[in-house]
């Protein structure tokens, strides 16, 4: 299912004030992510933005461990306080400050491989429209201020809106 919400709308003008708060507290790991040396950071799956479950280094710094399996992604081992204090006050937003404005419901959904957790429908910020995606099963049909449209709208929207974002950042 594929919708739509328009610039200007009250749903529109809430959605930005989520995603405002999202890119403040991705600000706030990027910096901090700059500042170790890491390549990237990733943020925990129940965050939505902010926080920092690793870093990805081309080799492991001393004094780090490795998270889980994930290659080259290492967290501060205990004895680096400071960084690790750091880290833990980091801003973060938690998924259900997004599912509320969209009175989006988690549910159960096929990935193709499997059932998962579909906490929130794919976004897509554009400079005149959000789009969102969800799979066609999915229970939710939006809430007031979305606009269901049809996947040739969605996919000529997402095109305008890309183009219109390469052409702001060329200039």
């Amino acid at each position: 299912m594929k919708f739509k919400i328009p610039k200007g709308t009250p749903l529109f003008n809430a959605v930005m004030e989520v995603r405002k708060r999202m890119d403040e507290c991705d600000a706030a790991a990027t910096a901090l992510c700059k500042e170790v040396g890491a390549e990237q950071h990733y943020t925990d799956n129940y965050y939505l933005a902010g926080g920092i479950a690793g870093f990805r280094f081309k080799t492991k710094p001393e004094g780090w461990k490795q998270v889980g399996s994930h290659y080259r992604v290492f967290l501060p081992k205990a004895a680096l306080k400071e960084l690790n204090a750091r880290i833990s006050a980091l801003p973060r937003m938690n998924v259900e400050e997004m599912a509320k404005v969209l009175k989006y419901k988690t549910h159960t959904g096929f990935n193709g491989q499997g059932f998962s957790l579909q906490r929130l429908p794919s976004m897509t910020f554009l400079p005149d429209v959000i789009l969102l995606s969800t799979q066609d099963k999915n229970p939710w049909k939006g809430c007031q201020g979305i606009i269901e449209i049809m996947g040739s709208e969605y996919d000529a929207l997402e095109l305008a809106g890309r183009a219109a974002v390469a052409e702001t950042e060329e200039a």
